[in-house]
């Protein structure tokens, strides 16, 4: 045991480097930066969500740099095909001077940004930009880690992650997120403006922009993939989820498919309260379950516990759960409204 709390340690002190690393460019965000490294080695996908300009891009760049691994971007944009990120058969050229009786060229597969060699992280930026069929063809990959293309299959590498980010004021031509996808992003993090702070800082440093472009640009990759699979293993086995947490993770998933167990008829809202069955059309998947107990398992981990507490699955409740409930239409996913229910299901439901 000896060995793995010393591994475990270490392995703890190099995400601290890591974030802070991250933090000194992406300022003002360390909610979203300590929940894109739990998705990361916790081996989930994450969607950040946020208006423009609040370093949702930025953020995806700076962790892909720190992985040594390949890295591909996509700017989503409505004409965006799903070839665009799979790839396209295209005809092999006849060579001049064949032979008439000569076999017809085959076609040649050139990949897309998706199967690229040794690809560990695929940033889709501002996913909700694309069309729906394009949104979808990330989906066998996010699942199962292998793209099929015409009976063809290609594996990616285990620790493979999709960092979207999505815009919710975007006015112009756009769709939201099929459900099936959605549910198969372990997190959704809402990134905010940065703190006053912050904010003033970045003003009164008219090099910031440059800077920051001179500071992404030489962080070295210094997360090797092999020590990605190897800190989310050790966590795996090392962390501890009782009987009671595991009834407790169950019970709140539950609770959003089925809250008048609670007595929750009502959501609290500002102008007084509003039926529960014109706020949700179904609750939560079982991925719910599963994501909860693996990013709380992390958040145990990175608090230097060797078991979860109610604590450490309350931190991460809004993330995983918020966007895996179907919400009536009119009730965004980020409203008051939707956020409300979500909290009186943690009131209501009794930890261990």
């Amino acid at each position: 045991m000896e060995l793995f709390s010393n591994d475990l340690n270490r392995g703890r002190e190099f995400v601290y480097s890591i974030e802070d690393q991250i933090a000194e460019i992406v300022r003002g965000q360390a909610k979203p930066i300590r929940h894109v490294l739990i998705a990361l080695f916790s081996g989930g996908h994450i969607l950040l969500e946020g208006v423009p300009g609040v370093a949702k891009t930025l953020l995806a760049n700076c962790l892909a740099r720190t992985v040594a691994g390949g890295f591909a971007r996509i700017q989503g944009s409505p004409d965006l095909m799903p070839s665009d990120i799979i790839g396209r058969n295209r005809p092999r050229l006849e060579l001049v001077g064949a032979p008439s009786s000569a076999e017809p060229p085959k076609d040649v597969f050139i990949r897309g940004p998706l199967l690229k060699k040794d690809l560990i992280i695929l940033h889709i930026d501002e996913i909700n930009r694309t069309m729906p069929k394009t949104q979808s063809a990330v989906l066998e990959a996010m699942q199962e880690r292998k793209v099929t293309v015409e009976g063809q299959e290609f594996k990616l590498h285990e620790a493979f992650m999709v960092i979207a980010t999505r815009n919710p004021i975007e006015r112009g031509e756009t769709n939201e997120l099929p459900e099936a996808q959605r549910d198969r992003f372990m997190m959704e993090t809402e990134m905010g403006y940065p703190t006053a702070e912050d904010e003033k800082m970045i003003a009164l440093d008219p090099s910031y922009l440059e800077m920051t472009k001179k500071v992404v640009d030489g962080i070295k990759p210094v997360l090797e993939p092999d020590r990605i699979l190897q800190i989310r293993h050790l966590v795996e086995n090392e962390i501890k989820v009782s009987e009671g947490a595991i009834d407790y993770i169950y019970r709140l998933v539950d609770a959003t498919r089925n809250p008048e167990k609670l007595g929750v008829s009502v959501v609290p809202t500002d102008k007084g309260t509003q039926k529960i069955e014109d706020v949700i059309s179904a609750g939560a998947s079982p991925r719910g379950t599963i994501h909860l107990v693996q990013a709380a398992k992390f958040v145990a981990w990175l608090d230097r516990r060797m078991a979860v507490t109610p604590e450490h699955v309350q931190t991460i409740v809004p993330e995983v759960l918020l966007h895996k409930v179907f919400f009536k239409p009119g009730v965004a996913r980020r409203s008051n409204l939707a956020k409300s229910f979500l909290n009186e299901i943690v009131k209501k439901v009794t930890p261990w």
